[in-house]
């Protein structure tokens, strides 16, 4: 138990030192800006992400669910047949249905787009990784060219 502690301690101070160092975004920027290549590489994950992420939100609050609600109403006031308002059972199933619908999106839409940017935004920022080495090791270069989607 004592290992454990006189462990943690230099795991905890290199970890913080890490954090600090990257906490520097003067220095991020600097980076950047001294590389187009990279400023462009940069740019293209957020733009991948932002795009493809924010678009799926506002498909789904602003397509999707808006059909749901119109097709699976929630309440007796959305309904265009009032009879359908003394059965409560239909009332809830509707509700029901459309949270599985929805979660059904979530899974077969968000789940694998994810996956998508993730695998491409490794890839990517593997090439910023090898950015800066570039010039001494080429044939790196060849081989991430290789997996180059865009």
């Amino acid at each position: 138990m004592e290992s454990l502690a006189s462990q943690a301690k230099p795991a905890a101070v290199l970890w913080l030192a890490g954090f600090l160092q990257a906490a520097r975004l003067h220095r991020v920027v600097s980076f950047c800006a001294s590389s187009r290549p990279l400023s462009a590489r940069i740019a293209q994950c957020f733009l991948l992400n932002g795009f493809i992420f924010l678009g799926s939100l506002l498909t789904l609050k602003s397509v999707v669910i808006p059909i749901l609600s119109w097709i699976l109403p929630g309440d007796c006031s959305q309904l265009q047949g009032q009879h359908l308002c003394d059965h409560t059972v239909a009332v809830a199933t509707y509700s029901f249905l459309r949270s599985v619908l929805i979660q059904i999106f979530y899974v077969l839409w968000f789940y694998p787009l994810y996956i998508f940017s993730f695998v491409l935004s490794t890839l990517w920022y593997g090439l910023l990784f090898y950015h800066p080495q570039d010039s001494r090791i080429s044939y790196t270069k060849q081989w991430w060219a290789q997996l180059y989607l865009l």
